[in-house]
């Protein structure tokens, strides 16, 4: 048993030395080499796997894409995710400023400079310093997918904990208020616990 676990494996004896760039005293034979490597690899796909099951980055993701569909579904799951940074991302694309770089594939918010753009991180707010424009990429929307941002908005407005966030919500549906407003009003009247803000969607509702 022992000659055999210190038996080389074929084409793996260059790689031998791997073991002492992770601070192992000894370098480890092939056969540990290759199980070590093996958990290794097993080990990757579950970072991945999270990475994919979250919501928001899926969305932001989905929002990089040329279809409509796709970056409707999107801002849902970017919605749905109920991260702090979904109504800014959603008002933003909504207004038509919200971009991406090219060659990074990251969402940006950019505003101008003088002759380049001073960009920041969609997702953390975090500095990434000007570019051109060339090197920017818009979201696009069409007239549907406006529609779908200002619900999606509305309804996270509408769930929000600070009751005077809720209020403005519900003011501003008065103008436009119809059928298919009340119906999106009657689940979060339902759940509504502060008197004013009742009384405006009552009024909404009418």
């Amino acid at each position: 048993r022992r000659a055999y676990l210190n038996t080389p494996v074929p084409g793996l004896d260059p790689i031998l030395t791997i073991s002492r760039r992770f601070g192992l005293h000894q370098p480890l034979n092939s056969y540990a080499l290759v199980v070590w490597l093996t958990v290794a690899f097993l080990l990757l796909p579950v970072t991945s796997l999270a990475k994919e099951t979250d919501p928001f980055h899926t969305g932001a993701a989905l929002l990089l894409e040329k279809s409509f569909k796709a970056k409707t579904e999107g801002a849902r799951l970017i919605a749905r995710s109920g991260h702090e940074r979904a109504v800014v991302i959603l008002r933003t694309m909504l207004a038509g400023d919200l971009y991406y770089r090219k060659k990074e594939k990251d969402l940006v918010f950019a505003e101008r400079d003088g002759r380049e753009y001073r960009i920041t991180s969609a997702l953390d707010d975090s500095p990434l310093g000007t570019t051109k424009k060339r090197k920017l990429k818009k979201v696009n929307v069409n007239n549907r997918l406006r529609g779908e941002l200002r619900h999606l908005i509305s309804g996270l407005n509408l769930s929000h904990p600070d009751a005077a966030k809720r209020l403005a919500a519900v003011e501003q549906m008065l103008d436009t208020a119809d059928a298919e407003t009340a119906g999106q009003l009657a689940p979060f009247r339902e759940h509504e616990t502060d008197p004013a803000v009742r009384e405006r969607m009552d009024l909404v509702m009418a």
